[in-house]
């Protein structure tokens, strides 16, 4: 059972920083590196097993390439507000 929800926003930092230095080449870099970080197991890890290692990193390559194509031309389409959600969870009584 749910008991309590709460929620904190926080920056993007990596575009808080490109704001600062306006890097664009870095905050493409952040961004593609944390979004490939959590999302390329989940996306990679169950292609067909007959493929190769070599032929999943080329695949992955190859996406967060595109994906770093997109940020870099319009990185303030991109940039993100972060929610952490804490949840309180509590067993039902039997």
């Amino acid at each position: 059972m749910l008991e309590h929800v709460t929620t904190f926003p926080f920056p993007d930092v990596f575009y808080a920083r490109y704001r600062s230095d306006g890097d664009r080449d870095a905050y493409v870099a952040g961004q593609v590196g944390y979004l490939r970080a959590y999302s390329e197991p989940a996306l990679f890890g169950t292609l067909d097993p007959d493929r190769t290692a070599a032929d999943r990193v080329r695949l992955a390559d190859a996406c967060y390439a595109r994906v770093a194509e997109q940020i870099a031309r319009d990185p303030v389409r991109t940039a993100e507000t972060w929610q952490l959600v804490l949840l309180a969870l509590a067993r039902p009584e039997a």
